[in-house]
């Protein structure tokens, strides 16, 4: 098992050449006040992406990973409004097409954080849909 804090590019080549399996759980967010629109997206949104990119692009280069799983989160798939603002009769799941991305700048964390998660689900059906 590797766990890594560098989310440098190429930071996965390594770490990946000897596994067959990776599993994704993570993703940078935080919570407080006296942060800007530019730290959320640097701090959030960029990181979040670079990692899914780095995975993605370091597993393409083996043939020895198997299965490549990157978890994600309701954010990605359900309507920003929908989940914080208005009370919605309706299920989002697997099925639920991924968002909008909803553009910056961000006033809060949280809309950092669920652009990211739909540009990420967005990177990854790319990625399948290309490999």
């Amino acid at each position: 098992m590797a766990i890594l804090s560098n989310v440098a590019d190429k930071a996965y080549d390594e770490p990946v050449e000897v596994v067959k399996y990776i599993v994704h759980i993570a993703s940078p967010t935080f919570k407080g006040s006296g942060f800007t629109a530019e730290q959320f997206k640097t701090h959030i949104f960029h990181p979040a992406i670079k990692v899914t990119q780095s995975i993605l692009s370091a597993a393409n280069k083996r043939t020895t990973v198997k299965r490549i799983i990157l978890t994600s989160s309701m954010a990605g798939i359900t309507p920003f409004d929908q989940f914080v603002v208005n009370e919605v009769n309706k299920v989002f799941d697997d099925k639920s097409e991924v968002v909008p991305l909803l553009s910056g700048p961000y006033s809060n964390p949280f809309k950092a954080y669920a652009a990211s998660k739909a540009y990420c689900l967005n990177t990854i059906k790319k990625f399948v849909q290309h490999n």
